[in-house]
């Protein structure tokens, strides 16, 4: 009997432990467990747990098929885990799928606190199907959060890993506010994508979307995909980026943009792509071409991109491929293709890595490009407070490296200021800072890209000069930081990508905010010019004539000039000033900053002038107008150049011969030289050797028309 009793325990004891073995997945109320979620979701389904259910994963283990929720028998549900699991599928289909599902949350954290991701879901299955979680046929008002998402590690060609996606003909409406945040996915041809649908049958636009503060790695083709018929969505906070050897498409793009409506692209991170291998067409960081078509709720939509504080570093050394754009914003009349207005705010661009010296490649940091023919639409384009700097190299001798380009055509309305351009990266006669539609501009011709572009204007108060990173992925400020990196307020930008408040009067540009700019409050008239406002760079100069650092500013009586860390306070600094065509003058003493700022006036006295070399124009002392050639001299041969321009009646912006800068260089100007050329009228200075505003002021280039690139909308 004794051992009978004790057969009876061990068999008891085995289906017990067996039990426990296959139950994985709890759901209350009504508690029951189940195998897997398939089983827990047929359930729930059913009716069995009533309206509200919770879902909590007790196990790891392995999911036999996919998982379907509906809305049959539910109006919300939760998904927990209660321990750090992995749910291992290996379908061609999403493991979870929510079919009209509303209000259901998945989130991988014990107790839903902290930010530990403990639920792991992976999908190992090669199939053109094989995702972690599919939204379909209206499931709305859903969010996932804190999952380790990935998919096949042996081929990552295939597969949407997490996708809102509207795919059933007849299907009941849109997937509409639901939110993807703080997840980290692995693998797939694209990490995450919401794409709507058109059909003869219905057409649907998923609404709303948030995808925010993911990490999404070793993508295949396209790290974040906002698909067509998708209206209004908030992209932010997201990392994109490889840390293992994984194969790359032909193409590859971290953000593609195809949605409508209200588009926030901010403070997103695309960095560390040097692991990825087989691009040999196409790299970008992010492109925004808004989709619409004809037969949707979506025709001619309002439709405005926001991209702000975002950090697109593009470093991968492609040795095959033509076309590496750090940020692009496409114009375009083709059908699909909708009207837009494209902000472009207070983003850091940095492109390197090496090209083919066989292929006549392009590369931009920042594209801004109409495709022509352009039709009749129309688009707007605000862009302001950038960093775009092109450090790539290679390309054979047709190469562009460009530091941002954009097109003049008529059909884009710009608003273009405070930027800051370069390009080091190619070799001479391949690199160019900037490019305005058919003409490019070298790193040392910021005269004569602002004399083309005043009649905009355009980028007056836009810089080429050089910046210093972290690093090549952390583009924020990396210093000594000099002059000129101040920005100019924008409503729209109130914070920086980590969230620190931007100045309200003198911000930095790109998606970094530094410390305090030091001030320099420069008072200074250029004679002929009264109270008209003229572009003047001082050089801050060491009491041993040390070159610290230039800044430029707008001086109209007087004028705001913005330092970095390169400046520092209580130290003596020369004020040197030079201008377009007026002589170079420099402070009487040295001038020192006290609590990051300087308040120096040339126009007060005669005295303020190392040796006096001013001249009473008005009732202000001024610096000598006509030294056109800035040589440091006006002689006969500046005389000379406007005598000849006034002979020709040429008129504009921005002339280095219009001494008093009323648009028409005539007699007045001639007047202002002859009388200082009459007076031999030269620099007087404490440090020898010329320093120019007009560094170089080559005429600029034709641009090839064959380097334009059109991409377009992805199925």
């Amino acid at each position: 009997m004794r051992k009978l009793l004790f057969s009876l325990f061990i068999v008891f004891a085995f289906m017990a432990m067996n039990q426990m073995a296959s139950a994985q997945v709890d759901v209350t109320p009504s508690l029951a467990t189940y195998a897997n979620l398939k089983a827990a979701f047929a359930a729930v389904n059913a009716g069995t747990h009533g309206a509200t259910p919770t879902v909590t994963i007790t196990a790891s283990y392995a999911e036999p098929d996919s998982a379907v929720l509906t809305n049959v028998n539910i109006t919300s549900c939760n998904i927990y885990t209660s321990g750090t699991f992995t749910v291992t599928g290996n379908a061609n289909s999403p493991i979870i799928i929510l079919n009209d599902a509303d209000n259901v949350t998945i989130d991988g954290r014990i107790g839903q606190t902290g930010t530990t991701r403990s639920l792991t879901i992976t999908n190992g299955n090669t199939g053109v199907n094989n995702s972690i979680i599919c939204w379909r046929n209206g499931a709305s008002n859903n969010t996932v959060r804190y999952i380790n998402a990935q998919g096949s590690t042996t081929l990552a060609t295939v597969g949407r890993l997490f996708q809102i996606a509207q795919t059933v003909a007849g299907g009941t409406g849109g997937n509409n506010n639901n939110v993807i945040e703080y997840n980290s996915i692995d693998r797939g041809a694209r990490g995450i994508q919401v794409f709507g649908t058109q059909n003869l049958t219905n057409s649907f636009t998923n609404d709303n979307t948030t995808i925010r503060g993911n990490i999404v790695k070793n993508t295949n083709a396209l790290g974040i995909f906002i698909g067509s018929f998708v209206n209004g969505v908030t992209c932010t906070e997201n990392v994109l980026t490889y840390d293992a050897a994984s194969t790359m498409a032909a193409s590859w793009v971290g953000i593609q943009v195809q949605a409508v409506g209200n588009v926030n692209i901010t403070k997103n991170v695309v960095r560390d792509l040097a692991t990825a291998v087989g691009l040999s067409s196409a790299l970008r960081g992010s492109i925004a071409l808004p989709v619409t078509l004809a037969g949707t709720n979506l025709t001619d939509p309002v439709t405005t991109v926001n991209y702000i504080n975002n950090m697109f570093s593009l470093f991968p050394n492609n040795p095959t491929g033509s076309l590496v754009i750090g940020l692009q914003t496409q114009f375009s009349n083709a059908v699909q293709f909708a009207n837009y207005t494209a902000n472009v705010y207070n983003n850091t661009v940095r492109i390197g890595g090496a090209s083919s010296t066989a292929t006549a490649a392009l590369t931009e940091s920042y594209a801004g490009n109409v495709v022509t023919p352009v039709g009749t639409q129309t688009y707007f384009m605000n862009m302001k407070n950038n960093i775009f700097v092109n450090e790539r190299t290679g390309g054979s001798a047709t190469a562009f490296h460009i530091g941002a380009d954009y097109d003049s055509s008529t059909n884009v309305t710009r608003s273009v200021d405070y930027n800051l351009y370069w390009s080091t990266g190619g070799t001479v006669g391949t690199s160019w800072a900037t490019a305005h539609g058919s003409f490019v501009y070298p790193n040392g011709a910021i005269e004569a890209f602002k004399a083309n572009l005043c009649y905009g204007p355009y980028d007056q108060h836009s810089i080429f000069k050089g910046f210093n990173f972290v690093s090549n992925s952390n583009l924020r400020i990396g210093g000594p930081v000099g002059g000129d990196l101040n920005g100019t307020p924008v409503g729209a930008v109130t914070d920086d990508i980590d969230g620190n408040p931007r100045a309200a009067t003198y911000p930095w540009k790109g998606c970094d905010e530094g410390a305090a700019f030091k001030l320099l409050t420069l008072g200074a008239q250029l004679e002929g010019k009264g109270g008209t406002a003229g572009d003047v760079m001082v050089t801050l100069r060491t009491g041993a004539c040390g070159i610290i650092s230039t800044g430029r500013a707008d001086v109209a009586g007087t004028g705001v000039f913005c330092w970095g860390d390169s400046v520092a306070n209580g130290t003596g600094y020369y004020l040197d000033v030079t201008s377009l065509n007026h002589l170079r003058t420099v402070s009487a003493a040295t001038q020192s900053f006290t609590a990051g700022a300087l308040n120096y006036d040339f126009r007060s006295a005669q005295t303020q002038a190392f040796g006096g070399n001013m001249i009473l124009d008005g009732a202000n002392w001024a610096f000598f107008g006509g030294d056109v050639t800035q040589d440091g001299t006006i002689d006969a041969s500046d005389g000379s150049l406007i005598d000849n321009d006034a002979f020709n009646f040429v008129s504009g912006c921005y002339l280095a011969t219009d001494i008093n800068s009323d648009g028409t260089v005539d007699a007045t100007d001639a007047q202002i030289t002859d009388n200082n050329v009459f007076n031999f009228v030269s620099v007087v200075t404490p440090c020898p050797g010329p320093v120019s505003a007009t560094v170089e002021s080559t005429v600029p280039e034709m641009k090839s028309n064959t380097v334009k690139t059109e991409m377009t909308a992805a199925e």
